[in-house]
């Protein structure tokens, strides 16, 4: 959604007036969740091809980029443009994401079957949650499809969790919290915390990173 979706609308005019029928090459380990993000996009099975280690030959390649800054987004109207695209077929297909959230409902994204970014005090994070609101739902998005990643994510009011890729899933939520928590003591510049709220910001939501120790 960052890094790789806004190459693909920046390229669009050209290449479907200069090439048509041009097909999206992807790494094949990240096809898993790089498919679903391209068909809310528009490009179903036919317009993706799988690119797995070792070499491959192209009569022609189109390469784009990365469009990119320090905050790991591209410029603000390219971000807006590709979120605004994955919202409407997203709204499309799964409606009840434009129903409110229930007051008081808080989702952790957990990271507790992530391979990093781990939360060794993940249970009292949870506890102290739930001291303060009346639902605390604990989310593996592992365990869903990725419309049952949103759907349990857009019941919540605030969603909490570490940086990562978890967070994106604001790009189809609206009128929500999002908390980010980035284990980096006081960091001398923003990384991706600053891009998993910027991209919750674009879409009507609020957040807040909090620091590790402070």
């Amino acid at each position: 959604i960052y890094e790789y979706l806004p190459r693909v609308l920046a390229a669009e005019p050209w290449l479907n007036r200069e090439r048509p029928g041009w097909r999206i090459a992807i790494a094949g380990q990240f096809a898993r969740w790089q498919r679903r993000y391209l068909e809310l996009l528009g490009y179903g099975a036919d317009r993706v091809v799988e690119i797995w280690p070792g070499t491959t030959r192209v009569e022609e390649l189109f390469f784009v980029p990365r469009l990119s800054g320090r905050s790991s987004m591209p410029g603000a109207a390219l971000m807006a443009a590709t979120v605004s695209r994955l919202q409407a077929a997203a709204a499309a297909r799964w409606p009840t994401l434009a129903e409110p959230p229930t007051p008081g409902c808080v989702a952790v994204i957990s990271r507790d079957d992530a391979p990093n970014k781990r939360l060794l005090n993940e249970a009292e994070l949870i506890a102290v949650l739930r001291r303060h609101f009346p639902e605390v739902n604990v989310i593996l998005l592992s365990r869903l499809d990725f419309g049952a990643q949103l759907a349990a994510m857009s019941k919540a009011a605030v969603i909490v969790g570490a940086q990562g890729m978890g967070l994106t899933n604001m790009a189809f939520l609206r009128e929500r919290w999002l908390v980010c928590l980035e284990a980096i003591m006081d960091p001398a510049e923003m990384s991706w915390e600053a891009a998993y709220c910027l991209n919750a910001d674009h879409n009507q939501n609020r957040s807040l990173t909090l620091y590790g120790g402070t």
